[in-house]
């Protein structure tokens, strides 16, 4: 689930432009949910999960909506 967010994050900082504000939107939505749902199967790793919805590295697009959310660049710390 965590692969996905990242992904997701990926797939929204590299083509924002072809996916529009509306997908965008729902990329980031569909990725808080799956960060809600890891709280929930993962509660030792609970604080991180939610790290990860507020506190994302903000990327070198100005985009607004992705700037916005700051969820769109995740580094998976091993």
């Amino acid at each position: 689930m965590e692969s996905l967010v990242h992904y997701q994050a990926l797939l929204i900082r590299r083509h924002y432009t072809v996916l529009g504000d509306e997908e965008c939107e729902r990329l980031r939505a569909d990725s808080l949910d799956l960060l809600q749902q890891l709280e929930v199967l993962d509660p030792l790793r609970k604080q991180r999960y939610r790290d990860l919805g507020e506190h994302g590295v903000h990327h070198e697009s100005h985009h607004p909506l992705c700037e916005e959310t700051r969820l769109f660049y995740i580094r998976v710390s091993l």
